[in-house]
């Protein structure tokens, strides 16, 4: 699917853009326009994307949207999301409680996250774009995937949590109890910058 997405300077008039948008959608090869500008989001037709991922047997649904990071390439993620489940798949005969739970830093839209929940008891997965996690959460739910919390934290605020030197309402809003996990794996797929120093001593903390 295409959607296309029109950045404008100036403040759009809706009742002037949404005829042209809607003819212009007539017209073209796209699911989609939107119209942005400052504080302003237009939708004519879709206003976003769902692909979906099958792994091992299981279909998963990745959201896109506009302004927001996501794996494009759906021939490379779908490869990259079977490689790293075979990666984290229990040894045989291990138990989840053996396994451990998994620990996510900037997980997106939940890409890795979903998939990879098969392979643990629970799984935390963080992410500071609060779209992100809206649209991840809304994907564990279309897939009915129930052992991920999604929380919004910056990998600063996960090292405080986690060493006990800040509490935050963001944690308990997700329902999340740090003392109930036992992160074994940590998975990271960091934004084009890398990993921060602090995100670096939350990965330190985790065996593998």
């Amino acid at each position: 699917g295409i959607i296309v997405c029109m950045m404008h300077r100036k403040k759009l008039d809706e009742e002037a853009w949404r005829p042209v948008a809607e003819e212009l959608l007539s017209r073209v090869t796209a699911d989609g326009f939107i119209g942005r500008s400052t504080k302003q989001r237009l939708v004519a037709g879709e206003g976003q994307l769902v692909q979906n991922y099958e792994v091992k047997g299981r279909v998963y649904p990745q959201i896109h949207a506009e302004l927001m990071f996501s794996q494009a390439n759906a021939h490379v993620c779908a490869e990259m999301l079977r490689w790293v489940a075979e990666q984290t798949s229990p040894a045989e005969g291990k138990s989840f409680e053996e396994q451990g739970d998994l620990l996510e830093l900037h997980c997106g839209n939940g890409n890795f996250t979903l998939p990879l929940a098969a392979n643990f008891r629970q799984v935390l997965a963080t992410e500071l774009v609060k779209d992100a996690t809206q649209h991840a959460t809304e994907c564990a739910r279309r897939a009915r995937v129930q052992n991920i919390k999604f929380a919004r934290l910056s990998s600063k605020e996960l090292e405080q949590a986690l060493s006990g030197e800040r509490t935050f309402r963001r944690l308990d809003d997700a329902g999340v109890e740090l003392s109930h996990y036992n992160f074994q794996t940590v998975l990271v797929d960091p934004p084009r910058q890398g990993l921060d120093q602090a995100g670096l001593e939350v990965v330190k903390r985790v065996r593998r």
